[in-house]
Protein backbone atom coordinates (compact mmCIF):
# COMPACT_ATOMS: atom_id res chain seq x y z
CA UNK A 1 0.00 0.00 0.00
CA UNK A 2 2.87 2.38 0.80
CA UNK A 3 4.43 1.70 -2.62
CA UNK A 4 1.19 2.61 -4.37
CA UNK A 5 0.82 5.78 -2.30
CA UNK A 6 4.42 6.82 -3.02
CA UNK A 7 4.03 6.11 -6.74
CA UNK A 8 0.78 8.08 -6.87
CA UNK A 9 2.43 10.92 -4.97
CA UNK A 10 5.32 11.06 -7.45
CA UNK A 11 2.94 10.81 -10.40
CA UNK A 12 0.93 13.66 -8.92
CA UNK A 13 4.09 15.76 -8.56
CA UNK A 14 5.11 14.95 -12.14
CA UNK A 15 1.64 15.85 -13.45
CA UNK A 16 1.70 19.13 -11.55
CA UNK A 17 5.14 19.93 -12.98
CA UNK A 18 3.96 19.10 -16.51
CA UNK A 19 0.96 21.39 -16.09
CA UNK A 20 3.21 24.20 -14.88
CA UNK A 21 5.51 23.75 -17.87
CA UNK A 22 2.56 23.71 -20.27
CA UNK A 23 1.14 26.87 -18.67
CA UNK A 24 4.41 28.68 -19.44
CA UNK A 25 4.29 28.12 -23.18
CA UNK A 26 3.67 30.75 -25.84
CA UNK A 27 2.82 29.75 -29.39
CA UNK A 28 3.43 32.44 -31.99
CA UNK A 29 1.82 32.12 -35.43
CA UNK A 30 2.78 34.24 -38.38
CA UNK A 31 4.21 34.32 -41.86
CA UNK A 32 7.79 34.69 -43.03
CA UNK A 33 7.07 38.38 -43.64
CA UNK A 34 5.94 39.03 -40.05
CA UNK A 35 8.56 39.85 -37.45
CA UNK A 36 7.84 39.23 -33.78
CA UNK A 37 9.73 41.48 -31.38
CA UNK A 38 10.65 41.65 -27.70
CA UNK A 39 10.99 37.87 -27.36
CA UNK A 40 14.13 38.34 -25.29
CA UNK A 41 12.05 40.02 -22.57
CA UNK A 42 9.91 36.95 -21.92
CA UNK A 43 12.01 33.98 -23.04
CA UNK A 44 13.50 33.35 -19.58
CA UNK A 45 10.05 32.76 -18.08
CA UNK A 46 8.26 31.34 -21.13
CA UNK A 47 8.97 28.73 -23.76
CA UNK A 48 8.32 30.37 -27.13
CA UNK A 49 7.35 28.22 -30.10
CA UNK A 50 7.26 30.08 -33.40
CA UNK A 51 5.16 28.60 -36.19
CA UNK A 52 5.16 29.85 -39.76
CA UNK A 53 1.88 29.10 -41.47
CA UNK A 54 3.31 29.66 -44.94
CA UNK A 55 6.33 27.33 -44.79
CA UNK A 56 4.49 24.75 -46.86
CA UNK A 57 4.72 27.01 -49.89
CA UNK A 58 8.50 26.90 -49.78
CA UNK A 59 8.41 23.11 -49.52
CA UNK A 60 6.06 22.89 -52.52
CA UNK A 61 8.32 25.18 -54.54
CA UNK A 62 11.35 23.08 -53.62
CA UNK A 63 9.87 19.75 -54.69
CA UNK A 64 8.29 21.12 -57.86
CA UNK A 65 11.40 22.94 -59.10
CA UNK A 66 12.32 21.91 -62.63
CA UNK A 67 9.18 19.88 -63.34
CA UNK A 68 8.04 19.55 -66.92
CA UNK A 69 5.23 21.79 -68.16
CA UNK A 70 3.61 18.63 -69.51
CA UNK A 71 1.26 17.38 -66.79
CA UNK A 72 1.88 13.67 -67.40
CA UNK A 73 5.66 14.10 -67.53
CA UNK A 74 5.53 16.18 -64.36
CA UNK A 75 3.56 13.43 -62.59
CA UNK A 76 6.16 10.87 -63.64
CA UNK A 77 8.99 13.12 -62.47
CA UNK A 78 7.38 13.73 -59.09
CA UNK A 79 6.81 9.98 -58.59
CA UNK A 80 10.48 9.31 -59.36
CA UNK A 81 11.63 12.07 -57.03
CA UNK A 82 9.31 10.88 -54.27
CA UNK A 83 10.61 7.31 -54.57
CA UNK A 84 14.15 8.61 -54.23
CA UNK A 85 13.57 11.15 -51.42
CA UNK A 86 10.51 9.74 -49.62
CA UNK A 87 11.87 9.71 -46.06
CA UNK A 88 13.36 13.18 -46.30
CA UNK A 89 10.31 14.65 -48.03
CA UNK A 90 7.89 13.25 -45.46
CA UNK A 91 10.01 14.73 -42.68
CA UNK A 92 10.33 18.07 -44.50
CA UNK A 93 6.59 18.18 -45.24
CA UNK A 94 5.67 17.59 -41.60
CA UNK A 95 8.02 20.34 -40.48
CA UNK A 96 6.88 22.72 -43.22
CA UNK A 97 3.16 22.33 -42.58
CA UNK A 98 3.28 22.04 -38.76
CA UNK A 99 2.47 25.72 -38.23
CA UNK A 100 -0.58 25.61 -40.49
CA UNK A 101 -1.76 22.36 -38.90
CA UNK A 102 -1.39 23.74 -35.37
CA UNK A 103 -3.11 26.99 -36.34
CA UNK A 104 -6.04 25.11 -37.82
CA UNK A 105 -6.34 22.80 -34.81
CA UNK A 106 -6.58 25.86 -32.55
CA UNK A 107 -9.11 27.56 -34.87
CA UNK A 108 -6.79 30.49 -35.47
CA UNK A 109 -8.48 32.65 -38.07
CA UNK A 110 -5.74 35.12 -38.97
CA UNK A 111 -2.14 36.01 -38.25
CA UNK A 112 -0.28 37.35 -36.46
CA UNK A 113 -1.63 35.39 -33.51
CA UNK A 114 -0.12 34.62 -30.13
CA UNK A 115 -1.52 31.97 -27.81
CA UNK A 116 -0.90 31.45 -24.15
CA UNK A 117 -1.77 28.22 -22.37
CA UNK A 118 -2.41 26.31 -25.60
CA UNK A 119 -4.94 28.80 -26.96
CA UNK A 120 -6.90 29.37 -23.78
CA UNK A 121 -5.90 32.96 -24.40
CA UNK A 122 -5.51 34.05 -28.01
CA UNK A 123 -4.30 37.48 -29.06
CA UNK A 124 -4.58 38.65 -32.67
CA UNK A 125 -2.71 41.46 -34.40
CA UNK A 126 0.16 41.86 -31.93
CA UNK A 127 3.76 41.09 -32.87
CA UNK A 128 5.40 42.50 -29.75
CA UNK A 129 5.64 39.57 -27.34
CA UNK A 130 6.17 41.78 -24.30
CA UNK A 131 2.96 43.66 -25.13
CA UNK A 132 1.11 40.38 -25.74
CA UNK A 133 2.20 39.16 -22.30
CA UNK A 134 0.79 42.34 -20.71
CA UNK A 135 -2.52 41.75 -22.50
CA UNK A 136 -2.51 38.11 -21.39
CA UNK A 137 -1.90 39.03 -17.75
CA UNK A 138 -4.62 41.68 -17.86
CA UNK A 139 -7.14 39.27 -19.43
CA UNK A 140 -6.46 36.41 -17.03
CA UNK A 141 -6.68 38.33 -13.75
Amino acid sequence: MKKITVILFFLGVILIQVQVVMAQEVWVFGTKAQVFTQAYKIKNAWTIKHYLIDSGRGFEAKISKGLSANKQKAMQQIKQRFAKHKTQWVSDAKRAWQGAINAQSLNIEKVPAITFDKAKTLIYGVTNLSEALKIYKRETK
